[in-house]
């Protein structure tokens, strides 16, 4: 099976479990998806972190972050206590997502790996570590 395939398999159950997450199925996390803006600095992961169901968890140097594909055009981005989220955009190659109200901040995949801004400031190439099971 392709990564496309995989990635679309994944984003169809992503979303049956997201309307179970929003009927109450699911925890509250008490932290809405944001931009970002005011947040404290990302924290790099120490442990192995439990996410959302649904999380594609890439590590950005010493960086984890956790892309969870809401719908094809949305994109919540969990970086150590804080959530982004991205609105998909025209990309070349891949596929790109940028903050509604701060286009320095985005997330781009292609393939296996990923590029991460934040607030203007490039990390490290991203690479995916985990797909949801």
């Amino acid at each position: 099976m392709t990564y496309q395939t995989r990635l679309i398999a994944t984003l169809t159950a992503g979303l049956a479990c997201l309307g179970l997450y929003a009927c109450g199925g699911g925890e509250e996390t008490g932290t809405p998806a944001d931009s970002g803006a005011g947040m404290s600095e990302p924290q790099a992961a120490d442990t192995e972190r439990n996410y959302p169901q649904g999380a594609y968890v890439y590590q950005c140097g010493g960086t984890e972050a956790a892309a969870i594909f809401e719908t094809a055009e949305r994109l919540t981005l969990i970086i150590g206590e804080n959530d982004y989220s991205l609105l998909s955009v025209v990309a070349d190659e891949g596929a790109r997502f940028v903050a509604a109200n701060d286009e320095t901040t985005s997330f781009a995949i292609r393939g296996q790996t990923a590029t991460l801004s934040l607030d203007g400031e490039d990390y490290p190439e991203c690479s995916l570590e985990r797909e949801p099971i």
